[in-house]
């Protein structure tokens, strides 16, 4: 019904609004790709604030024969973060999902799944992990933290504080 530049543009021609911060954040998160809450929250609470690389967001490809679009691909390192929420991952939205991860390892892509969980209250472990995988396929950067307590440079099973670490909304 509308777009970012649209929203962005009224937002503008308003003096003042009590979410404009919020919303101008939010709208730099769709205009980079995201199309989800769980998808903003996977690229501020893990990507952004532990320094791990920009991913290409939305890939369209072919692969297995089909057309797809991957929520985060890290092409250099053949790596596919898929963001699931509830919504269409259940059932048989969950097995076509298996069915795309099968058709993306024949082309020698890695595809990793993270959920609500994982961009919600485990996006320290869940920054850790991934550069992990990211590590053992090329990625040359450094992990860090998103603030005071969080946990992305402790070893798992290590526990020190807030999982979440210093990172708001």
């Amino acid at each position: 019904m509308t777009t970012p530049p649209r929203i962005e543009d009224a937002l503008d021609r308003r003096a003042r609004h009590r979410w404009r911060d919020l919303l101008k954040a939010a709208l730099d998160d769709v205009v980079d790709g995201a199309e989800s809450i769980a998808e903003m929250r996977y690229i501020r609470r893990v990507e952004r604030a532990h320094g791990l690389p920009t991913a290409t967001r939305q890939l369209r490809s072919v692969r297995g024969g089909r057309r797809r679009r991957d929520d985060n691909a890290y092409v250099e390192q053949k790596v596919l973060v898929e963001v699931d929420g509830q919504v269409g991952h259940v059932g048989v939205g969950r097995l076509a999902d298996l069915r795309r991860d099968r058709a993306s390892a024949v082309e020698g892509w890695l595809p990793v799944r993270v959920g609500w969980p994982d961009v919600g209250e485990q996006c320290c472990a869940t920054a850790r992990d991934l550069a992990a995988v990211l590590t053992s396929r090329g990625w040359t950067g450094q992990l860090r933290r998103c603030g005071p307590g969080c946990t992305a440079l402790t070893a798992p099973g290590e526990h020190r504080g807030s999982e979440r670490g210093g990172l708001v909304g």
